[in-house]
């Protein structure tokens, strides 16, 4: 069999293209042509050698990144059911064993064992192919674009935080942070019928916000933080300001929920939380979010087609990953066909 091309991650800063073997899939698995691929600035981390499972020694070098894809099933193994070449389908980041009392209760995002597509232990999507577990796929709805289904992974994690926050109809969330998961989650808010505002610095992130169903938004650097609090807030930045912005914008008695990563400690003001009585919380993946975030995207109340904003072919794979996490930039995927 041919082969194809994939990139590759050692954590030094740069990004290869290599040549891979084709081969065919081990039991249980699914062997998917991609066709889109999503960056967020997790595959920055790793790529520079930043990410906390990388320098915890939770994950190893080389790696083949790429968490957010959707593709075609070219082969299914034998002792596969339900998947037919030909299927488009999504896959879910975090694989767990399925067989830990972790597994068990549902939370396999937290299975000491599990696999991270692209991240720990299982090669992603920034690639022409890729083996994946039939167990952790999802059919694509038919109708719904690629750049839409590549991005059910961001949109998951974003519904997922939203659930922890639980806002009801009529409560008032902010959003810290209009990046890709600040933007979904805006959008997951709204299909819950909270009113939300969303705050940011960078005043294209807000205007696109805007345009995609935010009821307020705020630009820190003009009108300085919230002077409302909040029955809910969900912190997307990922910086240590965007932190004690939603801890200070919280009323007393809110939930603040975490969804990002911050790369390094930070201080928390934690007489704040302790005085209004907050209940701060950490969102990790997306557990369990999958088919309803699909049946979301798929009934138009998550957009994240809309946020994307550069498109660039898998041989231009290292100008990609330059544009994550500028200012005039959302959300950056990458053709695997590789058409220019």
């Amino acid at each position: 069999m041919a082969g194809y091309e994939a990139v590759a991650l050692t954590g030094d800063g740069r990004v290869r293209v290599v040549r891979e073997d084709v081969r065919a899939p081990g039991p249980g698995e699914l062997r998917i042509a991609v066709r889109v691929a999503g960056l967020c600035a997790t595959d920055r981390e790793v790529r520079d050698g930043e990410m906390v499972y990388f320098t915890t020694g939770f994950a190893r070098y080389p790696v083949v990144p790429g968490h957010e894809w959707v593709g075609t099933v070219v082969e299914v193994a034998p002792d596969v059911a339900g998947f037919a070449p030909g299927d488009r389908v999504v896959g879910e980041c975090s694989i767990g064993c399925g067989r830990c009392a972790t597994c068990r209760s549902g939370a396999y995002h937290l299975c000491p064992d599990r696999e991270e597509t692209g991240i720990v232990g299982r090669s992603g999507g920034l690639a022409g192919e890729l083996l994946f577990p039939a167990r952790a796929a999802h059919h694509v709805p038919p109708g719904l674009p690629d750049d839409a289904a590549a991005l059910v992974e961001p949109a998951a994690v974003a519904v997922h935080a939203v659930d922890a926050a639980d806002p009801g109809p009529g409560d008032s969330v902010l959003v810290v942070g209009a990046g890709p998961i600040g933007v979904l989650a805006m959008q997951a808010v709204r299909a819950r019928g909270g009113e939300v505002t969303i705050c940011d610095r960078a005043a294209a992130r807000l205007a696109l916000a805007q345009r995609l169903g935010a009821d307020h938004v705020l630009d820190v650097t003009v009108t300085g933080p919230p002077r409302q609090r909040f029955d809910r807030v969900v912190e997307a930045s990922g910086s240590a300001g965007g932190l004690r912005t939603a801890i200070a914008a919280a009323r007393p008695g809110a939930t603040v929920v975490c969804v990002s990563l911050y790369g390094a400690e930070i201080p928390v003001p934690v007489d704040e939380v302790v005085t209004g009585s907050l209940r701060l919380q950490g969102s990790l993946g997306s557990p369990g979010a999958w088919p309803r975030t699909l049946e979301l995207i798929a009934a138009g109340a998550l957009t994240p087609d809309r946020i994307v904003t550069a498109r660039y072919p898998l041989s231009r794979a290292a100008e990609a990953f330059d544009q994550i996490g500028r200012p005039d930039q959302l959300k950056v995927v990458v053709d695997a066909r590789d058409e220019e």
